[in-house]
């Protein structure tokens, strides 16, 4: 496949995921799951786009005011339904939602500052990336069956009206609360090469230079 092909692929992706309304129809946790799926549409077109590319810069610039509209949905209309499950008795499952919008947005707020060529740019994506999978897949498998067995037909086709209504007003910078963190980098530290783990292994401190004559 040529670069210009992959290109137009990309691109298509990304529009046909920008041209999605979620909000035409289907109650709260149908909507909250297309939006899901955009999220995964659009990111999919950012990990095609080689690294560095400007494109990437692009691309999230259109997934950052449709991440931060998705939370204050939640926020305004899910996660009050979340509250009253008894297994939320607590807090915790409501708690862990809102704490990881925040975290987005902090980590949205962050990747607005650097450009696509930046080296931390491709790395703060990745890690973006897999914080919102990860909640996204959650709260699929968590959240919503909770809920499709806790509420009725007509409190979620209520709570998708008020969606609708969200979606229109709901702002769509990212604002994380102060002292927010963005999410924690999981990734796996590289594998050391053999000749590292040697050095590493029977090297005294000060490198190779301590075992050379002097």
């Amino acid at each position: 496949m040529t670069d210009i092909q992959t290109r137009s692929d990309r691109t298509a992706t990304a529009d046909y995921a920008g041209a999605l309304d979620p909000a035409d129809s289907g109650d709260l946790l149908v909507q909250l799951t297309s939006e899901h799926w955009e999220m995964r549409m659009l990111f999919s077109a950012v990990l095609g786009t080689p690294l560095g590319d400007p494109e990437r810069k692009a691309l999230l610039d259109q997934i950052t005011p449709r991440l931060v509209r998705h939370g204050v949905i939640e926020e305004e209309c899910l996660y009050p339904l979340v509250r009253r499950l008894p297994e939320d008795a607590g807090g915790e499952l409501s708690g862990h939602g809102v704490d990881d919008h925040a975290r987005t947005e902090a980590s949205l707020h962050l990747i607005g500052l650097h450009k696509a060529t930046d080296p931390e740019f491709d790395h703060l994506v990745a890690v973006l990336h897999e914080h919102v999978t990860g909640h996204d897949n959650w709260e699929e498998a968590r959240l919503f069956p909770l809920l499709r067995e806790a509420c009725s037909q007509t409190e979620l086709d209520a709570a998708g009206d008020r969606a609708r209504d969200a979606r229109r007003r709901a702002r769509t910078s990212p604002k994380p609360p102060p002292g927010t963190q963005p999410p924690q980098d999981r990734f796996p530290e590289p594998e050391t090469g053999l000749r590292q783990r040697l050095h590493d292994r029977f090297t005294p401190a000060g490198g190779w230079g301590q075992l050379r004559p002097h």
